[in-house]
């Protein structure tokens, strides 16, 4: 019972010091008492975290943004990459429901009119396929996707460098410059262009036609795509370019002049030096001198404009306020899904 006394003293002395000490713990405390822990003599206190020499950090910036460039370059890389004759990804709706399939090299998708269908263009945008429209995929691969629309109309966005998508069409050719675009061939095998962003070619044997951002165009396989109109010209001046352009020989081109030069404005300079290269003599002459009222040449052309030759109306044309039909990383809000 003294024993149990004690040891309950003991340790309420280690607890709290309310009982009798022993003296084992007294002789303890007093040989290591001077190495007990005193906070007002010596507060404790946290390393601070190491900072770097300020000549590191442009050095740990540089490597940062290298990193930030590889991976964007990584990126764009795979998305150019498609394997030579594999087949795009489509969802196709129909009267009856949904479904998701391939478009394999060689088929032809063939729409009712009741029927649209959303395709991917490898990994570089989409393509709208509108009711009725019959489209067939050529080839596919890293430098070239190859289409035919022989029908119907087509809306197709893509972010890419020039050249990746061409549009095979009964009058002639398409090829796309990184942009967005509407096409649609008719019955009679005419197909009319609507650009959205970037530019568009038109080329058939006859000729070309470069089409930019807000303009239209027609081709037809018996002459060259037509020059481009923009959208928001006047119907006037738009009838009276393609009266003018789709005249037969000799005729008269007074009346279609006429109404050029009154309702030609200064946006529509690309219109004018267009119609102006493809004519000769007073015709050339004459929309050149009405060209030079709206937007004089540069100054690095001189003698009377209307007397301009083919070389001088393209430099002419050069200087308009333009953006360079292969500048199509500028329309980077093609990349994204839904415009």
């Amino acid at each position: 019972m003294t024993t149990s006394t004690r040891d309950d003293d003991s340790n309420s002395y280690l607890w709290d010091r309310s009982g009798e000490v022993d003296p084992a713990v007294a002789d303890f405390e007093r040989a290591f008492g001077p190495l007990a822990y005193r906070p007002a003599e010596r507060p404790l206190a946290l390393p601070a975290p190491p900072v770097l020499p300020p000549r590191r950090w442009p050095i740990i910036t540089a490597l940062a943004a290298g990193l930030v460039l590889v991976t964007a370059a990584s990126l764009f890389y795979w998305r150019l990459q498609w394997p030579a004759g594999q087949a795009w990804r489509m969802a196709v709706a129909t009267e009856s429901g949904a479904r998701t399939d391939t478009l394999a090299v060689g088929q032809s998708l063939k729409l009712d009119a009741n029927s649209t269908a959303s395709v991917d263009i490898a990994r570089l945008g989409t393509m709208s396929v509108q009711p009725g429209a019959e489209v067939t995929l050529r080839t596919t691969g890293s430098r070239r996707h190859q289409l035919r629309l022989d029908r119907g109309a087509v809306h197709i966005r893509v972010w890419a460098p020039p050249q990746r998508i061409f549009v095979a069409t009964p009058a002639g050719n398409i090829i796309d410059l990184g942009c967005t675009f509407t096409l649609a061939v008719d019955d009679s095998g005419t197909a009319r262009l609507t650009v959205q962003t970037g530019w568009v070619q038109m080329e058939n044997v006859h000729g070309e036609s470069l089409v930019p951002a807000g303009a239209s165009s027609v081709m037809t396989a018996d002459r060259s795509p037509l020059v481009p109109l923009y959208d928001d010209a006047s119907p006037e001046f738009q009838r009276a370019v393609r009266a003018f352009e789709t005249r037969v020989a000799d005729a008269n081109v007074s009346a279609e002049l006429a109404a050029i030069r009154r309702d030609a404005r200064g946006r529509d300079m690309l219109t004018l030096l267009m119609l102006a290269v493809r004519e000769r003599d007073t015709v050339r002459a004459s929309l050149l001198e009405h060209a030079a009222t709206l937007s004089p040449p540069p100054r690095t052309l001189s003698g009377n404009p209307a007397a301009f030759d083919s070389n001088a109306i393209w430099e002419w044309r050069g200087s308009l306020p333009l953006p360079p039909p292969k500048a199509w990383w500028r329309n980077w809000a093609d990349v994204f899904p839904g415009r």
